[in-house]
């Protein structure tokens, strides 16, 4: 999840990464159609920062050799005036309440 910063202060990120798990077939509460101020409780990730990309590659078997380039994000209705920070390195953070767990 990409999350949008209000207020960076102190030269803080206005994106950041969130890694986070829930439940099969769970959908995280704090999205919703319409943008609001949520709270969340992080950890810092250094070793997960990433250059944030626009397009998954998805290597094609079709004879022709050209590869797939499928949409990566999709913007919740009414933030689509946001330009995600493409091609730049967002910082990682993981959630303290919601952890990634094993997959079994």
């Amino acid at each position: 999840m990409i999350i949008h910063a209000e207020a960076p202060r102190n030269n803080q990120p206005e994106f950041l990464r969130v890694e986070f798990s829930l439940p099969c077939g769970k959908l995280p509460s704090g999205l919703k159609t319409t943008p609001s101020i949520q709270k969340f409780r992080l950890f810092r990730r250094p070793e997960f920062d990433a250059v944030l990309t626009e397009f998954l590659k998805v290597i094609s078997e079709d004879p022709s050799g050209d590869d797939l380039h499928i949409q990566a994000w999709q913007y919740p209705p009414g933030i689509d005036h946001i330009a995600l920070p493409f091609g730049q390195v967002v910082p990682a953070y993981g959630s303290i309440s919601l952890p990634l767990l094993p997959v079994l």
